[in-house]
């Protein structure tokens, strides 16, 4: 019979956690793991590491940590159960009602897997729309960009029909609901109540995630609509500022070429495939944004932003160009030919022409540079050249990408600027912060703000040693019946840690031997499946002693604890006990030392005792 237990299991053997994640980030092999940049922060130097061996992943930048499931409730920002259903359907594994959690786990409404569910069923809708009797003028249109059957079948591209209620209807009969659709974006409510239709006598581009999830929809205009083009509604699912058409398709391709080729249109994208340039996406009919641009950093260090000639592209590409360099991306600007866009060019062209075009792409700042003196007369006199110079040196000292430069990255700028411009790297320097310093705004203070201190270390050597037996424990379970007698998950103050060390010790009683990853199972919380990885990072370092040795050493801190607690040396010495905002947990803890052994006072005393107190070893990875 299915358990939800044993259904968790075989989802995670099938999950393979390097797998998973080579979905979302491009991980390279380094030691018996593999290292990418984060998913979950910026950052320039790849500090987030996948180990297969164990099942885990750890970033030491922003210390997001945990296993396959707990990447999944974090990238998606779902529940454990949420999580586990999107690793279910990955893999192909269904998920009985016996097995699903109940209870408490079971939650009422319109959920993400919902949400899927309608996107995909309404895409097989609008592609058979496409391809049948209604659709010859849709198929004329697409023929017309010389988009093939194939790669027309590859995209999913489907006709949305003129009527208003074409999905209502269809979803009728299927048992569809209206809150599902209004959930999902594919219809919508008007101010009389009625629903209509989200696409209407449009062309349907599915937007598909790296998982191959349709997210949202893109509709182009057939008619004479006022809007040429339009997307899906942000819902639970779909986020337009983090997503990017053809992502599905070009994330390998973008990972090997080691570039990925930024595109305008979803036409342009499948017309770019067709030809062999499969690492190019488009961002959703915006400029391109941080989040957008950040998926790419994850991929490759180089993006060619291709763009039109007019004013509009060149302006899309000025915020592209300025949204990836500050996300640490190498930024190239191609110009397209007046007049044509990437789907007209390769329609008409060779690709090897098209290759061309993109090796002449010119590298951001001198793009800009270029504009710059064009708007100046060509700097063709001394005045028109100054006028330029001071121009663009407080643009480039005005944007944000400047400001959020290291210290090196910005001294690399600055030697950039000053050969672009043609000036010594010292005048760069000053005209840089004389502009800086006239527009910088006034320092504000915010009265009584002040910074918390942030407690990363054991309030004393109790803690301390409490916490090596518990990164041991979880280390090494089998060796639980060496620290039983002495390891009191009520001794921690730390409530995440007693919540860890409660769910070990129950591990620990119930199965003896057990993996890193069933305790975070057991747990489900993204943020104590983190504290669990940091524990066992720790545990494991090399740095360290052998498992064994350091359980020895820490049960034998207790016991001296124990019997510090009754000397007359602790007692004469004794200076009070703690506290502070903490006190009560200091006594509770105290109390619960007494219960398991001896007296609590005695044991406040030894605490206290120079030499005791003071004992402190640092938890934190370093």
């Amino acid at each position: 019979m299915q358990t939800r237990e044993s259904i968790t299991q075989e989802i995670r053997a099938a999950s393979d956690i390097a797998g998973v994640i080579g979905q979302f980030v491009s991980l390279k092999p380094v030691g018996q793991g593999f290292r990418g940049l984060c998913p979950f922060h910026r950052e320039k130097t790849p500090s987030f590491y996948v180990r297969p061996a164990e099942q885990y992943f750890k970033c030491f930048g922003c210390g997001k940590a945990g296993d396959v499931f707990t990447f999944i409730m974090e990238h998606d920002s779902v529940s454990f159960m949420e999580a586990r259903q999107i690793l279910a359907d990955r893999a192909r594994i269904e998920i009985t009602p016996a097995s699903s959690g109940g209870g408490n786990d079971a939650k009422p409404g319109i959920g993400r897997r919902d949400i899927f569910r309608a996107n995909q069923w309404a895409m097989t809708l609008f592609r058979r729309e496409l391809l049948g009797p209604a659709g010859g003028a849709a198929r004329e249109y697409v023929a017309s960009r010389k988009i093939s059957d194939a790669m027309s079948e590859k995209f999913r591209v489907g006709l949305a029909p003129a009527s208003h209620d074409f999905l209502r209807s269809q979803a009728r009969q299927g048992g569809v609901s209206d809150d599902l659709l209004l959930a999902a974006g594919l219809v919508k409510k008007a101010d009389n109540g009625d629903y209509y239709d989200t696409f209407r006598h449009r062309l349907i581009f599915p937007i598909v995630d790296p998982t191959e999830r349709i997210v949202g929809f893109g509709g182009r205009a057939l008619g004479d609509q006022s809007a040429k083009y339009i997307n899906s509604p942000e819902t639970a699912v779909f986020h337009k500022s983090q997503c990017l058409y053809g992502m599905n398709h070009a994330r390998s391709a973008i990972k090997d070429r080691e570039r990925a080729v930024l595109v305008e249109g979803y036409t342009d994208v499948i017309m770019a495939h067709q030809h062999g340039f499969t690492e190019t996406v488009a961002p959703l009919g915006t400029s391109l944004t941080e989040g957008q641009s950040d998926m790419l950093r994850r991929y490759s260090p180089c993006v060619v932003v291709v763009f039109d000639a007019d004013p509009a592209g060149r302006k899309a590409a000025d915020r592209a160009a300025e949204i990836a360099m500050k996300s640490h991306l190498d930024v190239l600007l191609a110009v397209m030919p007046d007049g044509t866009d990437p789907c007209e060019f390769l329609s008409e062209k060779t690709p090897e022409e098209f290759e061309e075009l993109l090796i002449s792409a010119k590298p951001a700042l001198l793009f800009k540079w270029e504009i710059t003196l064009r708007e100046h007369q060509g700097g063709g006199t001394p005045a028109a050249r100054l006028r330029a110079v001071t121009s663009f040196i407080e643009f480039v000292a005005f944007s944000d990408v400047f400001g959020s430069l290291g210290d090196i990255e910005r001294g690399l700028a600055i030697d950039q600027l000053a050969r672009l411009v043609g000036i010594r790297r010292e005048s760069v320097c000053e005209q840089i912060e004389e502009a800086r310093r006239r527009n910088r705004p006034p320092q504000v203070q915010t009265a009584g703000a002040k910074s918390q201190p942030v407690r990363t270390r054991p309030r004393d050597a109790l803690e301390a040693a409490t916490v090596d037996v518990l990164m041991v424990l979880v280390c090494e379970p089998g060796l639980f019946d060496q620290a039983t007698e002495w390891f009191d998950p009520r001794l921690l103050i730390d409530e995440q840690l007693r919540r860890i060390a409660e769910a070990t010790v129950a591990l620990a009683r119930e199965r003896g031997e057990f993996s890193v990853n069933e305790l975070i199972e057991k747990l489900e919380s993204s943020d104590d499946a983190a504290r669990i990885v940091d524990l066992v990072e720790r545990g494991r370092s090399p740095d360290r002693a052998r498992p064994e040795e350091c359980l020895t050493a820490a049960v034998a801190r207790l016991k001296e604890l124990a019997a510090v607690r009754d000397s007359h040396k602790a007692r004469a010495q004794w200076s009070g006990s703690g506290t502070g905002d903490t006190a009560s947990a200091d006594q509770d803890r105290d109390q619960n030392f007494a219960e398991v052994h001896g007296p609590a006072k005695e044991y406040a005393k030894a605490l206290n005792f120079t030499g005791v107190r003071n004992m402190r070893v640092d938890t934190t990875h370093h």
